[in-house]
């Protein structure tokens, strides 16, 4: 079973507010909807992790290396790219996925975020 950790706050929750709308679709996964980055430091197996991207008009799939220009994506403050890197690298972590959203998301984000889930697994 995938983890999907999706990151926001009570005065960030678009990332929690689309896992309650994602969990209607994808029933073969656990959401954890968290404000501590270092949930991820306790992830064993699958991953995807899920948060707002400022300046995106999509849901969009990164890479660890999008993780290290600041102004695309952080978590709150977190070195994220060097744990993940280092987790994968280990094999704690065997498939990750990091999806951005848009700050302000609608039904085709929803799509959009399905599809992103869904590539590799069919």
């Amino acid at each position: 079973m995938v983890l999907i950790l999706a990151f926001g706050s009570h005065l960030d929750p678009q990332a929690w507010d689309l896992t309650d709308t994602l969990k209607e679709y994808i029933s073969d996964a656990q959401f954890v909807k968290t404000d501590n980055p270092q949930d991820i430091l306790n992830t064993r197996g699958d991953l995807v992790i899920l948060d707002v991207v400022k300046g995106i008009e999509k849901a969009t799939l990164l890479s660890i290396n999008d993780l290290k220009k600041k102004d695309i994506f952080t978590v709150h403050d977190f070195d994220l790219g060097f744990f993940l890197k280092l987790m994968k690298d280990s094999g704690i972590i065997d498939d990750m996925k990091i999806i951005g959203i848009p700050e302000r998301w609608d039904r085709k984000t929803v799509e959009d975020v399905k599809e992103i889930l869904l590539q590799g697994n069919e």
